[in-house]
């Protein structure tokens, strides 16, 4: 369908007959098969997601460098016909901003750089259930969490609809936000109707340029949008993304480019093991995420992969009453029908976080007690020995 529409379009005038209105369809088909690709798109993936800077940032992507490493996260990327898991255990390296260190667990100078260990944190979906593991530090305990995504929980659930995991840079979203789509946010297909252009890149690839107006902020922008696809892969996929923020003036506010590579067949179609993603602003220097997979595309996902061990002591909410485990705990969200789901009262289980919370760091207390009796012990009979 998309490559007739290109034969027709090229063919007559060098594709000047494409009308703006028939792009605008080609748009919401690619965009319409894009959503249904991540949905239907199955592959297993560890990954590594490197955030800095870079003092000047090339045109092309291809080989860019980060000069200044800012954290670097490793985690896994699993997907399943519309199942998927989101895993994260960072490490930053150097200073980590404010949204960060809040939750540092500790941090320790390796050959003369900083080092931190960030909370782990573990993220299932399914439909419209889903399941969040958060691994605490210090007295505070670890906390499991089922929930409806419908029931829009403000504690799980960002602007937009997703959770903080999901918002970061991957295969699958290639700008970091909630639930990318190539033609859908910031009215280029709703509201203000905006102006569509067909450009041929190759005899395989195709580039859409929007032009539209985008609100941010309350802020009104020019928007340019360019989204380029290879035709070659089943499903269409997305090869990179680049866009402009102009203020009224026609002055650049703010530069957002995208590019992936390395694509391996997988299930349900061809997904990139790298995506370079660059934030481009006057005056500051351009911001820069690698994400990258080695395995990706080296087996199946099994559903042991989708599901939460937790160890003893964890915190878990959202099966009715909340309850604190014993032991190693596997917590399957596959196993569970919606109806199943249910908030748990805030008030009780706070009081439940709090009395974990308190008996952990009466633990903790005593643990330091005993130490300290311990090392006293052996102090005195140090002395005692010595002057014997």
């Amino acid at each position: 369908m998309f490559k007739y529409f290109l034969v027709m379009c090229f063919l007559i005038a060098g594709g000047s007959s494409c009308l703006s209105s028939d792009v605008q369809e080609l748009a919401k088909s690619l965009d319409s098969s894009y959503e249904k690709y991540r949905q239907d798109v199955s592959f297993y993936a560890t990954f590594k997601l490197t955030e800095g800077f870079v003092e000047v940032c090339p045109e092309l992507l291809d080989d860019i460098a980060i000069d200044d490493i800012e954290q670097v996260f490793s985690g896994r990327l699993i997907r399943r016909l519309g199942v998927f898991r989101i895993s994260f255990d960072a490490i930053s390296l150097g200073v980590s901003r404010s949204e960060i260190q809040e939750n540092v667990s500790r941090a320790a100078e390796v050959n003369g750089v900083r080092v931190t260990s960030i909370n782990p944190e573990d993220l299932v979906v399914s439909d419209d259930k889903s399941l969040v593991y958060r691994k605490s530090s210090g007295d505070v305990v670890d906390h499991a969490v089922f929930f409806l995504r419908s029931d829009k929980p403000d504690e799980q659930l960002k602007s937009g609809g997703c959770s903080g995991l999901e918002m970061h840079l991957n295969t699958l979203n290639p700008i970091p936000g909630c639930n990318f789509r190539p033609f859908s946010g910031h009215s280029v297909l709703a509201g203000a109707i905006p102006e569509f252009e067909l450009l041929k890149t190759s005899e395989e690839r195709l580039t859409i340029r929007i032009n539209s107006k985008a609100v941010i902020s309350g802020n009104s922008y020019q928007q340019e949008q360019l989204v380029e696809w290879d035709l070659t892969a089943t499903p269409p996929v997305i090869v990179s993304v680049d866009r402009r923020f102009l203020l009224s003036d026609g002055k650049l506010s703010l530069r957002s480019r995208s590019k992936q590579f390395d694509f391996v067949e997988c299930l349900g179609g061809s997904v990139a093991r790298r995506v370079i993603h660059v934030v481009e602003q006057p005056r500051k220097p351009p911001r820069v995420n690698v994400w990258t997979s080695e395995d990706l595309g080296n087996r199946e996902p099994v559903d042991e992969d989708f599901v939460i061990t937790v160890p003893a002591s964890t915190l878990v909410s959202g099966l009715g009453e909340s309850y604190t485990t014993e032991e190693m705990t596997r917590l399957d969200l596959l196993s569970l029908n919606d109806n199943e789901i249910k908030r748990a009262d805030p008030a009780k289980r706070k009081q439940l976080l709090l009395e974990n919370t308190r008996a952990r760091s009466g633990t903790f207390v005593r643990l330091i007690l005993a130490n300290v009796a311990l090392i006293l012990c052996l102090l005195f009979g140090y002395l005692y020995w010595k002057r014997a």
